[in-house]
């Protein structure tokens, strides 16, 4: 286990019985879900342990602890205030519910390519669509699943002059990216085909036009290199991406949140 700021695991910041009895000198604690224990991840959970009523005592925000969640799929992440532990627990299966704590290293934490991390948005989906099949529920998403049902997700790379904007939508097969390449005071001019360069690997797409760098995505998962295409429509450039898993959707299109 290990706190939220980056700290090594040490003896006063394992996440023991005592450690916990002491967080709970002054307060209660209470559990958030990054990802619940599943039969697609070994059982294994992980959690972050944090002060239930650190709002009442006006302990400051804690924006990495939001980071962490929203990079496991929670769209908008929860406000979590002071210090907090990140635990990861197991359990031999759903029905054998006694949950015992395991090892977590800074590194499961602080690398966002971990597959625990890289699952996660999925796997929490998969958990809110079966309790809304259990309870009755419908239309509760949380994390949602963004750019699907014909609503785009627009995204606003960069800060400065060279900043690029862009749209994305998909499917269970396909991402759709619509990349702007002239600005809406360019009027009257067009997009020139033979200025633009799209290269596609197995997870990344790059954009570039009259040799500046529009866009360099790395992608939430892999796509089939063949089946990428692009186009030109007015001021736009249409890029098209076939998944190499098709049938699901993917909670984010960028591999890191």
């Amino acid at each position: 286990t290990k706190d939220i700021e980056g700290n090594k695991s040490s003896p006063s910041s394992t996440l023991t019985s005592s450690a916990l009895a002491n967080a709970t000198n002054s307060g209660s604690v209470e559990t958030f879900p990054l990802v619940r224990p599943s039969s697609t991840n070994k059982f294994q959970g992980v959690y972050i342990y944090l002060d239930e009523v650190g709002l009442l005592k006006n302990l400051p925000l804690n924006p990495r602890a939001s980071q962490l969640a929203q990079r496991c799929g929670y769209h908008p992440a929860p406000n979590f205030y002071g210090d907090v532990f990140v635990g990861r627990v197991a359990s031999q299966s759903i029905s054998k519910g006694f949950l015992h704590n395991i090892d977590l290293e800074k590194e499961d934490v602080m690398d966002t390519t971990k597959e625990w991390m890289v699952r996660a948005p999925q796997e929490n989906v998969a958990w809110q669509q079966s309790l809304n099949e259990i309870t009755g529920k419908k239309g509760e998403l949380q994390p949602s699943l963004a750019g699907t049902e014909g609503v785009a997700v627009t995204v606003e790379k960069g800060s400065d002059g060279s900043s690029c904007s862009y749209s994305w939508i998909q499917n269970e097969d396909e991402v759709e990216l619509t990349i702007p390449l002239l600005k809406n005071d360019e009027e009257g001019m067009k997009v020139k085909k033979n200025l633009v360069k799209v290269n596609f690997l197995h997870q990344q797409v790059s954009v570039k036009y009259d040799n500046k760098s529009f866009l360099d995505l790395h992608l939430y998962s892999k796509v089939d290199v063949d089946g990428c295409t692009w186009t030109i429509d007015k001021k736009n450039l249409i890029v098209t991406c076939e998944k190499v898993e098709t049938g699901g959707v993917w909670p984010r299109l960028e591999l890191s949140a």
